[in-house]
């Protein structure tokens, strides 16, 4: 992914009239999930100390760059601008994840100016995972960060 620069990975979820649905109230579901796919968890970042021992210590580090953080915020926007509803929501933990998730909510308000007709927000995931099983027609497109998608 990374060697040929597959940036976007695309989920479409749809529900299909007819066909049970564990979801609730099942209504009728058309969204797009855009992940990053090439930065954040898949950068080869930490490692381990005292392998194997009581004091054993594993550090894994997510990288997010702004070019790569606003391409695949582009895309999703652009994505979104394509369909009927013309709505993006953002998963975050800015609340927990005070760096790396603030520069992707700070990306996407510098964003927000160029897409005018498209209706942003974002969604703190844990929050996010709750409403998509109790209110998965809400949704339009979602973009999230590798750990997230």
């Amino acid at each position: 992914r990374q060697n040929f620069d597959q940036y976007a990975c695309l989920r479409p979820a749809w529900s299909f009239p007819g066909v049970p649905s564990p979801l609730a109230n099942a209504k009728a579901v058309d969204m797009l999930v855009v992940r990053e796919n090439s930065e954040g968890e898949y950068v080869d970042c930490g490692g381990r100390l005292k392998k194997g021992t009581p004091d054993e210590v594993a550090v894994q580090t997510a990288v997010h760059s702004r070019k790569g953080v606003e391409r695949v915020l582009r895309f999703a926007l652009e994505q979104a601008r394509t369909r009927p509803r013309r709505r993006l929501t953002m998963a975050t933990k800015s609340n927990a994840q005070r760096h790396a998730m603030v520069m992707w909510d700070d990306i996407l308000d510098d964003l927000a100016q160029h897409y005018p007709d498209v209706d942003i927000n974002r969604e703190h995931i844990d929050a996010l995972c709750m409403k998509l099983v109790l209110q998965p027609e809400a949704y339009d497109v979602i973009v999230a960060s590798n750990l997230f998608g």
